[in-house]
């Protein structure tokens, strides 16, 4: 076990003008906290963000599997990601992650 580090509150403005990622000890973030960007009412929630070598692979294998994608894989300055949900409907994110992310 490991607590939380006093650098919680690192921001991340692309994220939203509220968000803040949490770490670890001194690593990288392993989670963040924030506003929806502008969307007040969309309801409180955890989203589980999950590191695979192969976005676009992962993407046909979660469709092949019986899942469903919400969103398609895109670039970001992180890594390539997707929405995706398992065949129950819990939704999850996938990214492949780049460089120093």
């Amino acid at each position: 076990w490991m607590p939380l580090s006093s650098n919680i509150g690192d921001r991340l403005p692309m994220a939203g003008p509220d968000y803040s990622t949490v770490h670890l000890g001194d690593g990288p973030p392993v989670g963040g906290l924030g506003g929806m960007m502008g969307m007040d009412s969309f309801p409180s929630h955890w989203i589980v963000y999950l590191a695979v070598t192969d976005t676009d692979a992962t993407v046909a294998a979660t469709e092949a599997g019986g899942g469903f994608v919400l969103s398609p894989g895109f670039d970001t300055e992180f890594g390539r990601m997707a929405a995706l949900t398992d065949p129950y409907g819990a939704a999850f994110w996938v990214v492949q992650l780049t460089g120093q992310a």
